[in-house]
C-alpha cells in the first residue's frame, strides 16, 4: 500500500493526523517577479550600434534585433545585465597595487576612447575591476587545479599520484 493512502496508516491517531494535513490548504509562495539575465562577454568588442540598442532595452524595456524581431520586456520583469570587458586592462595590469577608484577611471577612460557615450557608460552601472594575478599566485592556483585534476583522473588511478611529476 502507498504510505500516502490513509488505509496504510496503522492507527486512528495516524489517520486523524493524515486527514488534518489533507484539510490544510497549501499556502502559495509569495510571488516574485521573473528575472531575465543578459550576459555580454567582452562588450568592448561589440559595435556601438549594438550598445545603442542595448540602451533602448535598458531605457524603455524594448529591443529591436537586426533581423527585425521586436522584443519587449514583460511587465514586472527584473532585467539583470552584466558585462565583461578588457577596458582599462593595460593600465590596470601596470598598477603596482590595487586601487578601485583609479582602476574605474582607467576603465571609463578606455570606454570614452572607444566612443561610448556618457549615458551608455552610466547605464552600465557598477564597475568591478579585476586585477591580474601575481605570477606566484597564478603558479599556486595552476598547481592546485592540476593536482586536483590528477588526483581525480584515470591517470592517477592507473599509475598512482606519486608517479606523476609536475
Amino acid at each position: 500500500k502507498d504510505e500516502g493512502d490513509p488505509r496504510a496508516l496503522g492507527n486512528a491517531a495516524e489517520l486523524e493526523a493524515y486527514q488534518a494535513r489533507q484539510a490544510v490548504p497549501e499556502t502559495a509562495e509569495p510571488e516574485t517577479p521573473p528575472c531575465l539575465m543578459l550576459f555580454i562577454d567582452e562588450v568592448d568588442k561589440v559595435c556601438n550600434e549594438f550598445m545603442l540598442n542595448i540602451n533602448g532595452l535598458l531605457d524603455k524595456g524594448e529591443y529591436l534585433t537586426a533581423s527585425g524581431v521586436h522584443f519587449r520586456l514583460p511587465a514586472g520583469t527584473i532585467l539583470f545585465v552584466f558585462f565583461t570587458s578588457n577596458y582599462g586592462g593595460d593600465d590596470i595590469s601596470a598598477m603596482t597595487a590595487p586601487d578601485h577608484d583609479m582602476a574605474c577611471r582607467y576603465i571609463e577612460q578606455d570606454m570614452r576612447q572607444a566612443g561610448l557615450q556618457t549615458y551608455t557608460i552610466r547605464r552600465m552601472g557598477m564597475m568591478i575591476p579585476f586585477y591580474p594575478l601575481k605570477p606566484g599566485v597564478l603558479r599556486e592556483l595552476l598547481l592546485a587545479k592540476l593536482s586536483h585534476y590528477i588526483e581525480n583522473s584515470s591517470i592517477a588511478n592507473k599509475y598512482g599520484c606519486g608517479m606523476i611529476l609536475y
